[in-house]
């Protein structure tokens, strides 16, 4: 089986944070996120990372006037 993600726009991987609960650990590589290994039948394989966004993306929004 395989797998491949793309962090949204703004957004940075944490490549240290990449795992994957069984067969080899995932990889990032041109902006995308790629796992590949074997799946047993009636099995699951659950692939986790850590994204922090960029300078670009406010972390908080200004408080409104009300």
């Amino acid at each position: 089986a395989t797998m491949t993600d793309t962090p949204p726009v703004g957004m940075v991987v944490l490549t240290a944070t990449l795992a994957a609960s069984s067969g080899p650990a995932p990889t990032y590589a041109g902006g995308q996120i790629h796992w590949s290994g074997t799946v047993v039948t009636g099995a699951e394989v659950r692939v986790t990372y850590t994204l922090s966004p960029t300078a670009a993306i406010p972390l908080s929004r200004p408080a409104a006037d009300v």
